[in-house]
């Protein structure tokens, strides 16, 4: 059993095949029958004519697919599962790809009745000597409708680990996507970086009293002498030390023992040491929402270790973002023996202290250590635009249309969080009353705002409302004062960023438009926040305050004003990608698509959204980029416009220009869920010479339909009837090359029975309009036309048509 490894086979034999394959053993007979040795047909290949052979594989493929071994255990050839290369096979023979000899040894085990371990090791035998004669998938050169012209400089290669799933999230699987998200974004020996957090603080005399109280003045009398200490002396001496100078300090040190000693992250850890608030349980195990700063010691040199230990301390701050997803930033350190390394993670990256040997410089070390202990909320990255705690904490925002302070309070916890670091770290909490949602994100501040595209978008029937917005603050002012100039190699490839400085490219008109919006308005930045961090100010102080308008937002006439720093982002280069952090209100409330009470609900919710993307596209030429199922949301057609569904989140759209062409943008991440993005823009990621493919509304459009085939196979089923794995999951797992690889099998031959096959029983009288959009988007051959048509009017009219059609069909 050379193809199955130690792990593989304890797999197998808890997960038996049973009785599963036994309807497949009268066509595979026949097929034995017809195509074996003792048969009259050449090369054993069968009459071509004859689709017996071929569907009795066809068959095998397809129910050793739908298993849970095959959903669970590792491709051998690529980097997604097992049964996404039987899928991929599955398309094949569907295909008329066959070549039943390539297939027979597999199948004569099924027939023998094999032991499960002969079977699985045969299927993975198969994809692997099949998989060494696949060719390309290819790309109709002749599309059947008039299409726009695609340039590839739209949407970027690169990934942030917020694409992983909840099953995703174990250390092995996260490593390459955390370091993938940091590569290009993390400094080390940063200037400054002590003076910064450690000097001229108002616990600075506290920490010389630390020195009056040590013997010998030496609070380090007592630390351990070895050139590399153990990780337990370490932490014996770091205790004592707590214990002696630190009694009434806001922060406690823990050390975590084992993986059980820590809980509430995105996987199962083990951090070495934690600061946790006084005010925390002391009992363990800790919990992530409760951490303030984390650390990782090792005895080890740190030119052995520094990268594992590194990847490990930002699993550990992805986990805490996670878990504090409003946090500004979070401290971490690393300790190699004696070696000590001081780390900050944020929305831009990450970035480090000098290192520094803490017997050389104890004065150092001491302030390092007790600083952390000491530090405000503030000093500490906690967020501190949201007041008070307990279960309603209240945000303050300029109401959008008058100016006036408007207090909102949160329901906690939050209906929303975007598990990543260096991303917009975007947040949602509902109101009390539950009639409007706040969000926080770090837009990139040569991004337009959401509130931008919000007030774009008034008129649009079923959008949101925007309510109240302000900016906070931004990277640049949470990093004043560092200097950034050695950039760390991860070993991971870093995109391309060149496109920072380029500027809107879209038409005049387009701009003539933006500035008769923001004359028309009643005050002149009412799609705008203010740009300095946010106080308090009184409402004549309020009239007075210069607005910021981002350039190129309006016409040349509109004043800009900088941020608070000595010099605007906007006029020079920064190291790192500068963030603003903006708050804004939206209504009315909803609730997220998968908590429908009727197929009827979703289907109206489906219908609206699409119509309300098309208004967008069409008359206000935005163009939205991110539709998943998070940014689908059920309304009450009473409290929205007589609409069911809203389209939310338009922090990614960008203005598209009369000649189609998408205005130039800064964001070059490829962000959102993977299984929702169309295959031609998961296509275009693969190209190295190329930055990826430019976004089209057809993309949005075959987002939509990932999204309803999501929601019909993962959603309405009976409480404990749900699929024990995810059916979808190889949609978001491996490259992109195995994604969209993935996609095409799973959306052209295997469509009708690996996909429609796993509908649940909420929505399986609705697998006809899934065929229909099928059609609809790929057309009715295996070859899927991927292309955007020029008149979207091909696309948007009959999607929406069959979505009525099917509502239509319930209504009566």
């Amino acid at each position: 059993m050379a193809n199955l490894s130690q792990s593989d086979r304890a797999f197998i034999t808890k997960h038996s095949l049973d009785d599963l394959l036994d309807h497949s053993l009268d066509s595979l007979r026949k097929a034995e029958q017809s195509c074996g040795p003792s048969s009259t047909s050449d090369n054993g290949a069968g009459d071509t004519h004859d689709q017996g052979p071929l569907n009795a594989v066809s068959r095998l493929l397809n129910t050793l697919a739908g298993h849970d071994v095959a959903l669970t255990l590792r491709s051998n050839v690529g980097t997604g599962d097992l049964a996404s290369e039987l899928s991929t096979l599955f398309g094949r023979v569907r295909k008329g790809d066959f070549n039943y000899q390539q297939y027979r040894p597999l199948s004569l085990l099924v027939i023998n009745r094999a032991p499960d371990l002969d079977i699985w090791d045969a299927v993975f035998g198969l994809t692997r000597s099949v998989s060494r004669r696949t060719p390309p998938t290819s790309i109709p050169s002749s599309p059947p409708l008039k299409s726009i012209q695609t340039s590839f400089y739209g949407t970027p290669r690169v990934r942030s680990s917020a694409s992983f799933r909840d099953s995703q999230q174990t250390r092995n699987d996260i490593r390459t996507p955390v370091l993938e998200e940091l590569s290009g974004r993390t400094f080390v020996d940063v200037k400054q970086f002590y003076a910064k957090y450690f000097e001229n603080k108002e616990w600075s005399k506290t920490v010389d009293q630390i020195y009056k109280k040590a013997p010998n003045n030496d609070p380090l009398h007592n630390f351990p002498e070895a050139s590399q200490p153990e990780e337990l002396e370490i932490w014996t001496w770091l205790d004592d030390f707590q214990e002696k100078y630190l009694i009434d300090a806001p922060g406690r040190y823990y050390r975590a023992k084992s993986k059980k000693d820590i809980t509430g992250g995105l996987g199962e850890r083990q951090l070495d040491i934690i600061l946790k608030d006084r005010t925390a349980p002391l009992a363990e195990p800790h919990h992530t929402k409760d951490f303030r700063v984390i650390g990782e010691l090792t005895k080890s040199k740190k030119s052995a270790s520094w990268k594992g230990k590194f990847t490990q301390l930002a699993i550990y701050a992805r986990d805490t973002f996670a878990l504090q997803p409003t946090r500004w930033f979070l401290h971490g350190f690393l300790m190699f023996g004696t070696q000590m390394q001081l780390w900050v993670f944020d929305r831009s990256g990450a970035y480090s202290s000098e290192t520094f040997d803490v017997r050389k410089e104890p004065e150092q070390f001491v302030r390092v250590i007790a600083g952390y202990a000491l530090m405000t909320k503030a000093e500490l990255g906690l967020d501190t635009f949201i007041q008070g705690d307990g279960p309603h904490p209240t945000v303050t925002l300029p109401d959008a249309i008058t100016g006036e302070d408007r207090p909102l309070q949160l329901e906690v916890p939050l209906i929303f969080s975007q598990n990543a670091i260096a991303c917009r770290g975007t947040s949602c909490f509902r109101n009390v009353d539950d009639t409007t949602v706040i969000k926080l994100s770090w837009r990139p501040d040569k991004k337009r705002s959401e509130v931008f595209f919000l007030t774009m978008a008034r008129g649009v029937k079923g959008m949101p409302t925007l309510v109240g917005s302000c900016n906070v603050t931004t990277i640049e002012d949470l990093r004043k004062g560092l200097e950034f100039k050695s950039l760390k190699d991860l070993g991971h490839s870093v995109h391309d960023r060149s496109t920072d400085s380029l500027q809107p490219s879209f038409t005049s008109q387009s701009t003539h438009a933006l500035a008769q919006l923001s004359m028309s308005s009643k005050r002149k930045s009412s799609f705008t926040e203010d740009a300095t961090p946010r106080k308090r100010h009184s409402s004549s102080q309020k009239s007075n305050l210069q607005q910021e308008v981002h350039e190129n937002d309006v016409d040349s006439k509109t004043p800009i004003q900088s941020f608070t720093c000595e010099e605007s982002s906007a006029t020079r280069h920064l190291p790192y990608r500068n963030r603003v952090l903006t708050y804004l209100a939206i209504s009315p409330a909803g609730r997220p698509l998968q908590e429908f009470k009727s197929v009827l609900e979703v289907l109206q919710a489906f219908r609206d959204a699409i119509r309300q993307h098309r208004e967008l596209f069409l008359r206000r030429n935005i163009l939205h980029r991110d539709i998943s199922l998070n940014n689908i949301i059920l309304t009450n057609p009473e409290q929205n416009s007589g609409c069911s569904g809203m389209l939310i989140d338009l922090d990614l759209a960008v203005l598209v220009g009369e000649d189609g062409k998408n205005e130039t943008s800064e964001e070059r991440n490829m962000t959102g869920t993977l299984e929702y993005i169309a295959i031609q823009i998961l296509e275009g990621a693969t190209r190295k010479e190329t930055a990826g493919t430019d976004h089209t509304y057809r993309h949005d459009l075959e987002s939509f339909f990932y999204v309803f085939l999501s929601l019909c196979i993962r959603y309405g089923y009976t409480e404990g009837k749900e699929p024990r794995t995810d059916p979808l999951r190889r949609w978001c797992e491996g490259d992109f090359n195995d994604i969209s690889r993935t996609k095409r099998g799973d959306v052209s031959a295997a469509f009708e029975i690996y996909i429609l096959g796993l509908f649940s029983p909420k929505f399986q009288a609705y697998k006809e309009l899934a065929r229909n959009l099928k059609t609809i988007l790929f057309g009715k051959d295996d070859v899927l036309y991927v292309e955007s048509p020029e008149k979207p009017a091909r696309l948007y009219d009959p999607i929406i048509k069959v979505f009525e059609e099917a509502i239509q069909e319930v209504r009566w």
